[in-house]
């Protein structure tokens, strides 16, 4: 994620021009010249798209919490093209209603989180990547942790549930629940 994030700082970037010191007026040694692979780099290079880079951290996010990439080839329409080079640079549509695709992979990463907790709660900061690929995938916070709560409920960790649903009320999402 430190990479998307790197990446996200980068988006709509201006290219800074540093003039050159033509006749080595400062008498800096050795005296600055123009690096012809930077330009080339530079000029190679566009401007990142940040639906692109929302739809490359979705994929990130979907990666660490499942290793079937068949299933995610389904969620994401434009999977396929989004190992391209130039994919960074191309603007992909930022979903604001997750598919049934993509309803399924959160439930399915929701149900093996819910099925690895053991202990008497469950802190926030353990649901992270799942809030995190929901919200790349058009959902809110409050969705992902109502659906975690009726998982819970039904594999019969209702003790878990309650000291969740009571510490964080106010991110229940009722229309879900």
């Amino acid at each position: 994620m430190e990479f998307i994030s790197l990446l996200r700082s980068t988006v709509d970037g201006e290219h800074i021009d540093i003039p050159l010191d033509a006749n080595n007026e400062s008498g800096a040694w050795p005296p600055q010249q123009k690096d012809i692979i930077i330009e080339g780099l530079l000029r190679r290079c566009g401007r990142l798209d940040d639906g692109s880079l929302e739809i490359h951290g979705g994929v990130v996010c979907a990666v660490q919490l499942s290793d079937d990439l068949s299933s995610l080839s389904m969620c994401v329409p434009s999977f396929d093209s989004l190992f391209l080079r130039e994919s960074f640079n191309q603007h992909f549509p930022k979903t604001s209603m997750p598919n049934e695709f993509q309803n399924d992979f959160i439930d399915a990463a929701l149900r093996r989180k819910a099925s690895h907790v053991d202990g008497p709660t469950v802190n926030h900061s353990d649901l992270d990547d799942i809030v995190a690929l929901g919200r790349s995938w058009g959902l809110v916070k409050s969705q992902v942790l109502t659906q975690f709560l009726l998982v819970m409920y039904e594999l019969g960790k209702d003790d878990v549930v309650d000291n969740l649903a009571n510490s964080s009320t106010r991110l229940i999402d009722i229309e879900t629940f």
